[in-house]
């Protein structure tokens, strides 16, 4: 399983159709339906109860919906954080210093430089 089935198998879930979401995501709908029927028989469960006049989500397949979304959502939020690690310099600063009046300076500088 990788994270781009995952992403059409979300885009099928909420789309409720195999040809709107191929549409969504640009591809074609053969393509499409092997993916789907592949994540069924890598999981060993129907996500889908396909018929003509119905395509629904089995009861793995909502739990599986639930978890793609968190699974890419984390995905997003790891690759936004190392972008931001590369850009943006952070951590921690610790200071110790004894009861002095250079001890109000320190803040005030430490306050300065903060802002």
């Amino acid at each position: 399983m990788n994270f781009r089935i995952l992403n059409y198998f979300l885009t099928v879930a909420h789309e409720k159709n195999i040809t709107k979401a191929a549409e969504v995501l640009h591809i074609t709908q053969p393509p499409l339906s092997r993916q789907l029927m592949q994540l069924e028989e890598d999981l060993g469960t129907k996500l889908f109860d396909r018929s003509q006049h119905k395509f629904a989500l089995t009861p793995s397949g909502q739990f599986l919906v639930q978890r793609a979304q968190e699974i890419l959502d984390m995905v997003e939020k790891t690759t936004l954080d190392i972008q931001d690690q590369e850009q943006n310099l952070s951590g921690s600063i610790a200071f110790g210093a004894g009861e002095y009046y250079a001890t109000q300076t320190l803040a005030q500088l430490i306050g300065a430089f903060q802002r």
